[in-house]
């Protein structure tokens, strides 16, 4: 099973090298969802900003996440905005041994890999569940530049102390990273992306 996982990231890897070639930048910006907390934080700041002129919000969804999607819906309804998804195989489910989580997770890598050179984005959006890592890593991959797309991360409100694992990552992936509370604004060392206080909590 790991074998053949790895030869379709490999495979899905060199179809989006090749596609990337006849495909332009998209006014597109990915929406990177989580579930429970992570969905509601992540829409209680979208109902706070507004969409960039000529862009179009396109959710990520992990691909058993029914209640992410329905919110999806319920926002896009809200802001009469064009309502667009794709999903994604999760890379662990919650309480998987991890063992058993390589297959899926080598599976989440490959799809996210050909949703990042299908679309292009040229924002992604995050705020903290473990598929926002792998959707990043393939915007950088792909695109080859540290300018392209951007990639904003919104810390999680409930980290009020250290990071959570994925913002440990996404520290090295983001252009912007944002956290919520100031104990945690300065990183112990220079990062790639630098934290930015975000003034207070956004939810």
């Amino acid at each position: 099973m790991i074998i053949i996982s790895i030869s379709l990231i490999v495979f899905a890897l060199s179809v989006a090298v090749y596609f990337r070639r006849f495909v332009n930048r998209n006014r597109i910006i990915f929406v990177v969802l989580g579930s429970g907390g992570h969905t509601s934080e992540m829409f209680r700041i979208l109902m706070k900003a507004d969409v960039p002129s000529g862009h179009r919000i396109c959710f990520i969804v992990g691909k058993d996440d029914n209640m992410s999607l329905q919110k999806a819906k319920t926002f896009c309804k809200i802001k009469s905005i064009p309502f667009e998804y794709e999903t994604v195989i999760r890379p662990r489910r919650v309480y998987q041994p991890i063992l058993f989580a390589i297959p899926t997770l080598l599976l989440s890598i490959c799809q996210s890999f050909l949703l990042v050179a299908k679309h292009r984005p040229s924002i992604i959006l995050t705020n903290g569940p473990a598929l926002c890592v792998i959707i990043a890593l393939a915007g950088r991959l792909l695109n080859l530049s540290y300018n392209n797309p951007k990639i904003v991360h919104i810390e999680s409100f409930a980290r009020v102390y250290n990071l959570s694992l994925s913002g440990k990552c996404m520290e090295y992936l983001a252009n912007k990273f944002y956290v919520q509370w100031p104990e945690i604004q300065a990183p112990k060392r220079l990062l790639r992306a630098q934290r930015l206080f975000c003034g207070g909590p956004l939810v």
